[in-house]
């Protein structure tokens, strides 16, 4: 095949073919052998617009999902499919990775060699769909595509067939590898590309040369930007090039596969991420583990948010990767802070935080209502590690900027508790750019104190630490345990319910409280969304990090309430818009009752 174009076309006609085709053994990924470089497949595809289906129930969505025989009619294709197993797409890429200069590597002309592994139910007929009849069995037949492009097919058996833009790569298809792609996979990659509605994989170990030769030539050119610096600035410049290269060694050294798979069902869309690594090297120790982080945001004072988070430190092997990045971290005005960064991780057995809604809104300062427990069995410790880095950046300047930090023992009471104060006040040179702009924000961020400042709270089981002056907040902070928490959250527990367990890191973003902070600014400018169209409660947006048999996991879920509130709201605002800026209904909406509450 001569045109590129001619690869897309074969592409949107397998994607055309995946809608109609589901899950039965054998699956497509046991035809590719495990030489490719990226498989996309659906493990399901009938299983997916079921799920679809009840998706677009539960959001009610503004059009229906297409039939899957509607679909094959509307391409033209009349029989010979099997819609009784998957679908794989596999992209091979160049032959020529592991060549010396990176720069060297014909990517354009690899663009053509995909393979589509379709099951079939009769192969005469399903080629018949291309207006071809069968060369014979085992040969390689040329069809065109309803693009009118060229495409090679070949019945590769057992209810399979390969198709390709690449006659060549079709010819030495057989579908019969000595080793399946699908043995790649691992335990908890091959559940999630199971389980997900349609997933992509990315064979990372294939890319393992492609990807050191380019961190050397990386290497190479900061190397040189670095000399042209001056000797102060090109040592940290010097250590944070370390520090990026040894990160990207370890990634490259240690992983083998990336899985990344989207999972839709009534409940919302959730999307996950599994990278296998290379078993019992330094990445599976420290990243593949199980952890608690849910139980940090018991430590959190309960009430309206907009973030929050934890992550569970306990693991040695964890703690440890964290460690060894804060020895490598370049110094902060010359002074070498890798000891004070590795005190503080090596005192921490986990974190949780939660930016709190800010009473009065948006211009009250996001940062107001904002406070973070460290988990820690030496308290003492981790402060003076904290105390540490704060003095180092005292007097430190940065091209217009003076930073002045100060931290005081028992400065400030929450209640009738003691509690330090710590405070970093960034001032820009006076008539300078940025001295206006810098006001501005700081007082976006943090409200009337208008500089990063708060106090520190030593309890028995960690730190507390607020990023306002706010005794009431801290007072709060500290009677968490005890009262009530953020692990009491409703909502937040139902989100919750849709990550995997043993969750080594979770965090949740409340989309109902962005509303209550963003919507009102709409009002300003004219466009007023109605109450009504707000459900007084959301489930928030939800991420998690947890691991096992090698292989860390990362999901975020987005639920369908949200969903369903997005496009409402984008109804609702694009008629007040048409409508000149007014509400639709005017009854609902009197008096500016039908702006959200502040």
């Amino acid at each position: 095949m001569k045109r590129v174009s001619g690869m897309i076309a074969v592409s949107g006609l397998g994607l055309a073919l995946s809608a109609a085709l589901a899950l039965a053994a054998p699956p497509a990924l046991d035809r590719v052998p495990d030489d490719a470089l990226v498989v996309f497949t659906i493990p399901s595809p009938q299983k997916l617009q079921k799920n679809l289906e009840a998706l677009a129930t539960a959001i009610e969505a503004p059009m229906p999902v297409p039939a899957i025989d509607d679909i094959l009619a509307m391409g033209g294709f009349q029989g010979g499919l099997d819609t009784g197993k998957s679908v794989a797409l596999a992209y091979f890429g160049p032959t020529d990775l592991n060549k010396d200069n990176i720069d060297e590597i014909d990517w354009q002309a690899a663009e053509n060699r995909v393979v589509f592994v379709i099951p079939i139910t009769d192969y005469a007929k399903f080629v018949e769909n291309f207006g071809a009849t069968p060369a014979g069995d085992g040969k390689v037949d040329t069809v065109t595509t309803p693009e009118g492009d060229d495409a090679f097919v070949r019945n590769i058996g057992n209810g399979y067939a390969a198709m390709s833009p690449d006659k060549d790569l079709v010819t030495g298809f057989t579908g019969k590898p000595a080793k399946a792609f699908s043995a790649m996979l691992g335990a908890t990659g091959g559940s999630l590309a199971d389980g997900s509605d349609f997933a992509t994989i990315v064979n990372l170990a294939r890319l393992r040369p492609v990807a050191e030769k380019a961190l050397v030539q990386l290497e190479a050119e900061a190397k040189a930007q670095i000399e042209a610096t001056g000797a102060a600035e090109g040592a940290d410049l010097e250590k944070s090039v370390a520090l990026i290269k040894w990160i990207g060694e370890t990634v490259v050294r240690d992983s083998d596969l990336l899985v990344g798979g989207v999972s839709i069902s009534a409940k919302g869309i959730t999307a996950d991420m599994v990278g296998n690594f290379k078993p019992d090297s330094y990445l599976s120790k420290a990243l593949a583990i199980k952890g608690n982080a849910g139980r940090l945001l018991s430590k959190l004072p309960a009430g309206p948010y907009i973030w929050a988070g934890s992550i569970d430190l306990s693991n040695p092997a964890a703690k440890q990767l964290f460690k060894d990045i804060a020895q490598r971290a370049p110094s902060t005005g010359g002074v070498d802070l890798s000891k004070a960064y590795g005190d503080s991780v090596d005192s921490a057995d986990g974190f949780s935080g939660v930016m709190g809604f800010p009473m009065g809104g948006a211009m009250a300062g996001f940062f107001t209502q904002t406070v973070g427990f460290t988990s820690s069995k030496d308290p003492a410790k981790y402060i003076a590690a904290f105390k540490t880095t704060l003095e180092a950046s005292n007097g430190l300047k940065q091209d217009d900027m003076t930073i002045a930090t100060k931290y005081v023992a028992d400065g400030a009471k929450a209640g009738e508790t003691p509690v330090d104060v710590w405070e970093m006040k960034l001032t820009p040179a006076p008539g300078s750019d940025a001295e206006m702009q810098m006001q501005q924000a700081m007082s976006f961020m943090f409200g009337p104190q208008a500089t990063p400042a708060g106090y520190v709270a030593k309890t028995d089981g960690g730190v507390y630490m607020t990023y306002a002056k706010s005794g009431e907040l801290m007072n709060k902070a500290l009677k968490a345990s005890t009262g009530d928490n953020l692990a009491a959250d409703a909502q937040l527990k139902a989100a919750q319910e849709s990550l995997p367990k043993d969750r080594v890191a979770e965090m949740f973003i409340s989309t109902r409280s962005i509303l209550d902070l963003v919507l009102p600014f709409a009002g300003i400018a004219g466009v007023q969304v109605p109450a009504d169209k707000i459900p007084e409660k959301l489930t928030p947006i939800s991420g998690a990090i947890t691991g096992g048999n090698d292989a860390v996991r990362m999901t975020i879920s987005l639920p369908a309430d949200v969903l369903k509130t997005g496009i409402s709201l984008g109804v609702a605002a694009q008629e007040a818009m048409e409508a000149g800026g007014e509400p639709v209904d005017q009854d609902k909406n009197e008096g500016g009752a039908g702006q959200p509450k502040f």
